[in-house]
């Protein structure tokens, strides 16, 4: 490998963590801020493990459909990031680490899945993920479940028997709807329709 293309290829690497990281802080800013507060003053025993409306997921899930399986990296160095700007006091151990790198490797793992039993859903050339949403959906459903599962198990000792089950359905409801959220809001920056008109839809 050439110095240039070297240069290129990392120059690709930073500027795709930039991306990913931005994106992460920034919906995860909104949901520390805004959902988390909301969501106390009705379910504050959940609160304090999941967000019911969890737009991070979201990121997520584009990023893997982009980038594959490098997105494990950039979102892993995305939640680190993530955690010293809003979480500074959160302490940094093998717990915190594996957390990260669940949360940052379902998505791609779900597509993984999806490309195993025959139906690959990962970016393709000249396809926009505006016309591909449903997928990208889909992807953010199963991906909450497999992340669920993850989760409830890291914090096994912490969440009380009785409140297990409702964590795990409020990690499904706030990674699903987090991820369509976020297709729904990118899909007015992209200025698409989701849902076709009906004339279209007809043809």
């Amino acid at each position: 490998m050439t110095n240039t293309t070297w240069y290129q290829s990392a120059q690709k690497h930073f500027l795709a963590i930039a991306i990913v990281s931005i994106a992460h802080v920034i919906s995860l800013l909104y949901t520390k801020e805004v959902i988390k507060p909301f969501q106390e003053g009705y379910f504050p025993e959940i609160a304090a493990f999941a967000a019911l409306f969890f737009l991070p997921h979201g990121v997520r899930v584009l990023a893997a459909w982009y980038f594959g399986w490098r997105s494990v990296i950039y979102l892993f160095l995305a939640n680190c990031l993530s955690s010293v700007l809003l979480y500074g006091d959160e302490p940094w151990d093998m717990r915190l680490f594996t957390i990260y790198m669940v949360v940052s490797s379902v998505a791609v793992i779900t597509f993984e899945l999806f490309r195993i039993s025959g139906w690959n859903l990962y970016a393709q050339a000249g396809v926009h993920p505006s016309r591909c949403w449903k997928q990208l959906f889909l992807v953010g459903v199963v991906s909450s479940i497999v992340n669920s599962l993850a989760l409830n198990l890291v914090y096994a000792n912490e969440i009380l028997p009785e409140n297990s089950i409702g964590t795990m359905f409020s990690y499904m409801i706030g990674d699903s709807t987090g991820t369509l959220a976020l297709l729904i809001l990118l899909a007015f920056v992209w200025g698409a329709k989701l849902i076709p008109t009906r004339g279209k839809a007809l043809s």
